[in-house]
């Protein structure tokens, strides 16, 4: 028997990732307009923690769904920790997505207010090189290098996530034969 297509799709952590990813991208991708909106808004800023707490438990629960329906209700930490990994990745791209289309066609002034904001600090911290700097600022300040910035740094915050969590989720077999007795 070959290793057809059809066998990759079955991949029962690829195919929850995927799914679970959709949604919980799409909320960091809200947290992300909120964020932008809490500029003028300051109680919108109460919003995004909350969203940020919600998101935590999409990435817990999301990982107990996979650990009971695929698993068999056991996991190691290191199928847990890839699969909030894998998580983090469909959502990161899903996020950035959102990211992209808000910040190209919505709110295009957000990224010329940041660059407003970043400069006057980076003037005094480092006022030799600054012409250099604010070429690199600019570059980097469009919305598609933003976005996909952003995917980066989703994974390194996954990979610090998917440490504290994966512990939490993790679940072995008993070790102890059932008649075992203190």
């Amino acid at each position: 028997m070959s290793y057809t297509a059809k066998n990759k799709a079955d991949n029962p952590m690829l195919r929850m990732t995927m799914s679970f990813g959709v949604s919980t991208g799409l909320w960091i991708g809200a947290k992300f307009i909120l964020n932008a909106l809490s500029i003028n808004h300051a109680w919108v800023g109460i919003v995004v923690w909350l969203v940020d707490l919600y998101i935590l438990f999409l990435f817990y629960s999301s990982t107990l769904i996979y650990r009971f329906r695929e698993k068999g209700g056991n996991i190691s930490f290191s199928e847990a920790y890839s699969f909030i990994l894998l998580l983090m990745f469909f959502s990161a791209i899903i996020a950035a997505a959102v990211r992209w289309i808000y910040l190209s066609f919505f709110d295009s002034s957000y990224l010329s207010l940041m660059y407003e904001q970043t400069m006057p600090v980076l003037e005094k911290m480092m006022p030799a090189e600054i012409d250099e700097v604010e070429m690199r600022l600019r570059e980097f300040l469009v919305p598609i290098r933003f976005s996909l910035f952003y995917i980066f740094y989703d994974l390194i915050v996954a990979s610090v996530l998917g440490l504290i969590l994966a512990p939490i989720v993790r679940r072995s077999k008993n070790i102890l034969p059932d008649d075992f007795e203190d």
